[in-house]
């Protein structure tokens, strides 16, 4: 593939620029509108990590007034696939998440941030072994409440391979 896609450059400035984080924010609100009504909000992005925040507001929670076990499941999702599409370009791979199991520990009654990193040599790894059969990739994350309460843990499995080893029926 020759040179960054859009969505790798979007990310690229957002690594240096608070305007860019501020415009990603909106583009992923916009272009992902099962999310928006949860108000994500990426708070860091850099090559190797990524912060995002969910608020405590009325239609994030549950009927005990927790945040629901749903929408922390959906962070956990955003967070490691938000970082893995920012490094491996969606146009090169098809990168599917193929299962998620989440262990509540700690009913959350504030905001929430899960924060997800990759080593260089995760990345460079998973690109190697994408190009040449299909990866199923488990990675694992742990969301904290403002109080730095551990309200769950979650194993999440993504799968990647190249565009040219996926089979769809017609």
């Amino acid at each position: 593939m020759k040179g960054k896609s859009y969505l790798q450059s979007a990310f690229q400035r957002a690594y240096k620029s608070k305007f860019h984080l501020f415009l990603l924010n909106l583009g992923i609100a916009r272009f992902v509108p099962f999310n928006k009504p949860h108000r994500f909000k990426i708070i860091e992005i850099s090559p190797n990590s990524v912060r995002i925040e969910l608020p405590y507001i009325k239609r994030n929670l549950n009927h005990i007034k927790g945040i629901h076990a749903c929408a922390l499941a959906t962070l956990n999702e955003l967070a490691s696939g938000i970082l893995i599409i920012s490094r491996l370009d969606p146009s090169e791979f098809r990168i599917i998440m193929k299962s998620i199991h989440l262990e509540y520990v700690y009913q959350a009654k504030a905001k929430v941030n899960v924060n997800f990193r990759l080593s260089e040599a995760e990345i460079q790894e998973l690109k190697d072994k994408a190009k040449i059969s299909p990866v199923d990739f488990p990675v694992k994350l742990t969301t904290y409440d403002q109080n730095n309460n551990e309200i769950c843990s979650s194993n999440i499995v993504w799968q990647l391979k190249s565009w040219e080893q996926v089979k769809t029926k017609s």
